[in-house]
Parts: C-alpha cells; structure tokens; sequence
C-alpha cells in the first residue's frame, strides 16, 4: 500500500510539474502576444512608414489592431478617394503610386495630374510610369487605353477566359473635377469633341475595364456631381473615405449607419476603407511612402 501511494504521488508531481511547465510556456506565449500587439498600436500614435509586403499592396493599417491591411493588385477595383485638404488623401495617393510601379504585376501606371504635373513628379523616372498633366494627353492616354481594351477583350474570346490573367494597368487621376471641369468648360468644336470622347471613355473604363485588368483609380476634394460623372462614381467600388462632412461622406459611403467614426471627427490620415460590392467598412490610417514629405503635402 506503502509503495502504492508512494507511486500515485510521484505521478501526481510529475503531472504538476508538467502542468506548470505548460503553463509557463502559456504565460510567456500571452506576454509575447500581449507585446507584438502593444507595438502594433504603439506605431498608430505617429506617422507610420511603409511597410515592405512583397507582391502586396498595402492599403493601410488598421485603426482597432494595428494590422496592415493589404490587397493583391490583382484584387484592386476601381476605387474614389475623397477627402478635404489637409485630410490626407494625398499621403494615401502617394502611398498607393509607390507601390504600383514598383508591382511587377504592373504593367503601366498612367499618372494624371492637371496641376501641371508636380504631384507625380517623383515617379517621373520609372520605367512603367507615365505623367500627364496636359489635357490633350489625358485624352491620348485615354484612347489608347480603350484601344488596350478591345485587344484584350479579343484575346479573351480567344482564351476563352471571362477574366484578364496577366499584368494590370492602373490610371491614378489626382482631381478628377479638373478633367471634369475642362470637359464641361469645352469652346471649340475640337474641344467639345474631345470632351465627348473622354467622358464616354471614362464611363467605359469605369464600367468595363476591370475585368480587362485594367483599374480607374480617382481623386477629388468634393465627390459631387458636378465634379465627377454620376455614371463613373458608381462604378469605383473601393472607396477611400477621408474627413468631410457627413451630407458629402453619405455620397461615398452609401450610408452613414455603424460607422466607426463619424466622417467629420477623422484625424488626418485616417480614413474609412469602404468596399461597396462586399459592405465591409474598416477605420485605417495611410502609411508614409519614402518620397512623401509630411511638411509639404496632405
């Protein structure tokens, strides 16, 4: 009995110290947790660097943890980001261009800035980045990329394939009211020709072109009818919602309800990420690209 008892008790140690083994290594598993988690959030106190997501596009990172939020370039639809200035959009902008020509899945990166092309001026040396800041070459590049898709919607029947497998072009306008407003300022019959063009173009880019692997990535202050064509807006399904008022904020997020924050109250650089073909809203701040100097834009 003696030698029994002995036996049970020496089992039950052994289980006790097996089970504080196991919890020790519980323990420090939660503490290391509990300090990854501490310095994802501590970064959203300050401006955050861009994160390196190889064949990745980061989007932002999130407001409630602290995670990148990130995207497959072949995953990015058509998108609108709109915001006051000062709000951050332009970061964000930044963010998103110094990633797409450095994608290898990227083909082209059509840059459109009427400003005489200054904010793009970084990129002025990639090989697969082209800056336009005339409107003339707005409608050039714009032919060209409806010619790109009808030759890819034929190689589609050819393939019989529904969707575009290979390389993607993206067209970052940055204030898309500029274009708007040269094409509805129009004299000329040539001008008024040209606008036409354009605008049926853009609402066929908008409507068409993704699953040609080819996306519309817009811009502007106010998303307005009378700064972007109702017909185009529609179609951006990925929006990028920055601080505006809420009468504004409804136009770009459907509706107001659940937020998680009031559009007005969003601190610069923060945003709410709005995917309208799925309903998923998150609260993310942009990430600073290299070349972006906080001082000088917003």
């Amino acid at each position: 009995m003696l030698a029994e008892k002995a036996a049970r008790d020496a089992e039950a140690a052994r289980q006790a110290e097996r089970w504080r083994a196991e919890q020790a290594v519980r323990d420090a598993s939660e503490a290391e947790q509990r300090l990854v988690a501490e310095a994802k959030m501590k970064r959203l106190e300050g401006p955050i660097a861009l994160s390196d997501q190889t064949g990745l596009i980061v989007v932002g990172t999130a407001v409630e943890t602290g995670d990148d939020f990130v995207l497959l370039p072949r995953r990015i639809p058509h998108m609108l980001v709109a915001g006051t200035t000062g709000s951050g959009k332009s970061v964000f902008l930044h963010q998103l261009v110094y990633q797409l020509v450095r994608a290898p899945e990227v083909e082209r990166t059509i840059l459109v800035d009427l400003k005489g092309g200054t904010e793009f001026y970084a990129y002025r040396d990639m090989p697969n980045a082209e800056i336009v800041w005339e409107f003339r070459d707005v409608v050039r590049v714009i032919d060209e990329v409806m010619a790109l898709m009808t030759k890819r919607q034929n190689d589609l029947r050819e393939r019989g394939l529904r969707e575009w497998p290979d390389s993607r072009v993206f067209i970052v306008i940055d204030e898309y009211g500029d274009i708007q407003w040269e094409m509805d300022n129009a004299t000329t019959r040539e001008e008024k020709d040209a606008a036409k063009r354009l605008a049926l173009n853009l609402r066929a880019i908008s409507r068409r072109a993704r699953s040609l692997g080819i996306v519309l990535v817009c811009a502007l202050q106010k998303p307005t009818t009378d700064a972007m064509d109702s017909a185009v807006r529609t179609n951006l399904n990925l929006r990028a919602c920055f601080r505006m008022s809420r009468l504004l904020a409804a136009s770009v997020l459907d509706e107001l309800d659940e937020l998680p924050v009031n559009p007005p109250e969003l601190q610069t650089g923060r945003f709410i990420y709005y995917d309208a073909s799925r309903g998923i809203r998150k609260h993310l701040q942009a990430q600073i690209a290299p070349c972006v100097e906080l001082g000088d834009v917003s």
